[in-house]
């Protein structure tokens, strides 16, 4: 189904497509964030040493406060929200800079670097 163009679908699958894209969008920081904080937690559980918890607390400050600005920022990335997915039904949608929310997704898969 998704192998074809967009305009090449009706506009219910196309509503449908998009829908699903903005759900599946905050299920992936929430989840990405969860598993970078139990990997954080864990080297907590291993590693004794008084610097290295402290970077991981801080790293834990930072993934929590990333996650949420993660996730709210693809919650709320047009206002009103069914903007996101209805093109057409409302006069004047205020969506965020598409470009500012792909760079929170870049910077998810670099942080990984800061963990491991």
């Amino acid at each position: 189904m998704l192998t074809r163009f967009q305009w090449d679908f009706d506009a219910k699958a196309f509503e449908n497509i998009c829908l699903y894209f903005w759900a599946s969008q905050w299920t992936y920081y929430g989840a990405l964030g969860f598993c970078k904080f139990s990997i954080l937690l864990q080297y907590l559980r291993i590693f004794p040493q008084l610097n290295f918890r402290r970077a991981c607390h801080f790293l834990l400050v930072v993934t929590i406060i990333w996650t949420l600005w993660s996730v709210l920022s693809a919650l709320f990335m047009c206002v009103p929200v069914p903007v996101f997915w209805q093109q057409v039904a409302f006069q004047v949608p205020q969506c965020m800079n598409r470009l500012i929310v792909w760079w929170v997704v870049v910077k998810h898969v670099t942080s990984e670097t800061q963990k491991y």
